[in-house]
């Protein structure tokens, strides 16, 4: 559950600053990514954890109104994970998350799951989950045959240990960072981080850059999609439309390249509206909005 504030500013340290009302919006990483393929028309199965608290069934039912296969959500006795939201008046973000019932998710509950993974197009993941058991997603994904999609936030460095096992690395230019010690300011850096990641073991990469739009490196070179022209009010949940968009796209095109310019405006699109899961664009928008907005 996303408990989102407006503020002005962020503050310094030691400093109070005046936010607006408190806004309880569903959100975590993995469930937005798995509302927002399942917006943009993709049959969608969700594997998470939650908690015996007030918030459980309201996330549940979230995701089960809008088409997504809840069957396989686990409950932990514990609290339901909680990211806490301070949005600024640009619509930058800042994100602190407790996981709760989230970093209860352990690989034997997965392990149980085998036929799901064998029945999937693709798997999405994050690193809201404990490392143990990303690593087990991504064997159970690889020993199907079905390709691994990983959103490394938050980054971490020992996803390197099986990185080479995954099929895209998505990381937004501060992940990319963290994971290469390149700061991202432009193409040239980021082509060097993105090649950083691939020497680390990384297949293809793509960076999701902000109003840089997003880079994408792979077998077949070196690609940047500028970003859509919009006026940003909340830029939480814009990752995740943005990777949502770019694997269903890419599964139904078989072209990365066009993926990364359906994902930018996806994500684009999402930074116009307030909240996660209200964020994320449905396809009849998405649509529309790609034959009104040039991109920049």
């Amino acid at each position: 559950m996303d408990v989102v504030i407006q503020v002005p500013r962020y503050p310094k340290p030691g400093e109070t600053v005046t936010g607006g009302s408190v806004s309880y919006i569903p959100g975590g990483k993995g469930a937005n990514q798995s509302l927002a393929a399942a917006r943009l028309g993709a049959r969608v199965t969700h594997i998470g954890m939650l908690g015996l608290d007030p918030y459980a069934e309201r996330l549940r039912q979230t995701l089960t109104r809008e088409g997504v296969d809840t069957t396989y959500i686990r409950t932990w006795e514990g609290p339901t994970g909680m990211a806490f939201v301070h949005v600024e008046a640009d619509g930058t973000n800042r994100i602190i998350v407790s996981p709760g019932a989230n970093g209860q998710l352990q690989p034997l509950i997965l392990d149980a799951l085998q036929p799901v993974f064998a029945d999937a197009d693709a798997v999405m993941v994050q690193l809201e989950i404990p490392i143990e058991s990303v690593r087990r997603v991504v064997e159970l994904a690889r020993s199907a045959h079905v390709p691994v999609f990983l959103d490394p936030a938050p980054a971490r460095a020992d996803l390197f240990e099986y990185v080479g096992e995954v099929d895209w690395i998505m990381p937004n230019e501060f992940e990319a960072e963290l994971l290469t010690g390149q700061t991202v300011s432009d193409a040239k850096t980021a082509h060097i981080a993105a090649a950083k990641l691939q020497q680390r073991g990384a297949r293809r990469v793509v960076l999701k850059a902000g109003s840089a739009g997003a880079y994408l490196l792979d077998e077949h070179g070196f690609d940047h999609h500028p970003a859509f022209r919009v006026q940003p009010v909340d830029t939480t949940a814009a990752g995740d439309a943005f990777g949502a968009a770019f694997v269903v796209e890419y599964l139904r095109a078989k072209d990365a390249h066009h993926a990364l310019r359906i994902a930018c405006a996806a994500g684009a699109l999402a930074t116009t509206k307030v909240g996660a899961y209200t964020s994320l664009p449905h396809r009849d928008e998405l649509e529309t909005f790609l034959k009104q907005a040039p991109a920049s």
